[in-house]
């Protein structure tokens, strides 16, 4: 007959070493030992009913009062320091036959069901498998590659892979497997905090707004000077009901700032002008208003790096 775990010897009737000096109202799990010449070694019972356990005088019935896990034993409750304590280990006559075809249960088995050190391991208490893990945290825990043929389901619905795209934290698409963006100028920023990339769309910078009320040149616009030498920028002027748009490129080489006013056009008379200038460790953009009345700046920029 085949044994799941340590076979029995026949006959063979074992008084265990005791652990009762272990007992101290706290601890419930203790190794279980037996003395072979003098020497203490793990004992690996077949079973918890293959035991005798007694504590503080009172036989202990198995599994509701102590379980068997390899080489320890485990009490429901945990043994006072007062407890005495034997044990000892029922001999087994002789295994006859093999079980029948589909005769061996789950309560024949011993629990938690551990084969072969941990490599299909069975967690009773919380109903956990684990393969490669006999400590499993969830209810099925693999301890190393996985393959599966088939398909795969989260919560009643179909899981795809690949990555969810937003669009203004708004999601519009998910399991994109490949993007694929037209143009130059595109620029790309991972964040490692997050697991996310964000990505910057050729002449779809940021806008920036600016209130003016002064004839003085006011920074529009600023960026760090050793991180980026030029720009593309687009820019807006309101002042009341009139208005102004203009397309710029700005170049620097660390001292002087030079802005060339591609194109512009306004509602009427021309509203303000834009130059640049190093202030510190930044570039601005500067726009200078033709009248100290409101005005609204708005403007958009595209930038290179040094």
């Amino acid at each position: 007959m085949a044994y799941i775990g340590r076979s029995p010897t026949p006959g063979e009737v074992i008084v265990l070493n005791s652990i009762e000096s272990q007992f101290n109202g706290v601890l419930t799990t203790f190794n279980l030992t037996r003395t072979v010449n003098g020497v203490a070694t793990a004992f690996y019972p077949i079973s918890s009913e293959h035991l005798l356990v007694s504590l503080g005088g009172v036989i202990q019935e198995p599994e509701s009062a102590y379980q068997i896990n390899e080489s320890q034993i485990i009490f429901a409750t945990a043994p006072q320091a007062s407890d005495d304590f034997f044990c000892v280990v029922l001999g087994v006559a002789l295994g006859v036959n093999v079980p029948a075809n589909s005769t061996i249960t789950g309560t024949q088995l011993s629990k938690p069901f551990n084969y072969n050190n941990g490599h299909l391991y069975f967690d009773s208490v919380n109903n956990r498998l684990g393969i490669n893990s006999t400590s499993p945290a969830y209810t099925l825990d693999v301890g190393g590659d996985l393959n599966f043929s088939g398909l795969l389901y989260q919560g009643g619905v179909l899981f795809t892979s690949g990555v969810g795209i937003q669009s203004g934290g708004v999601i519009i698409g998910t399991g994109v497997t490949s993007l694929n963006f037209i143009g130059i100028g595109n620029t790309f920023k991972y964040n490692v905090g997050t697991n996310s990339v964000d990505i910057s769309i050729s002449g779809g910078g940021t806008e920036e707004t600016t209130a003016v009320s002064s004839t003085s040149a006011t920074s529009v616009l600023s960026f760090a000077a050793a991180s980026y030498r030029s720009a593309s920028i687009l820019a807006q002027i309101t002042q009341g009901s009139a208005y102004q748009a203009g397309r710029y490129l700005l170049i620097h080489d660390g001292t002087t700032v030079t802005v060339v006013e591609e194109s512009s056009i306004a509602t009427g008379s021309m509203l303000g002008s834009f130059n640049g200038a190093i202030n510190g460790s930044n570039v601005e953009f500067r726009v200078t208003m033709s009248s100290a009345s409101a005005a609204t700046i708005v403007v958009k920029s595209d930038k290179i790096s040094i």
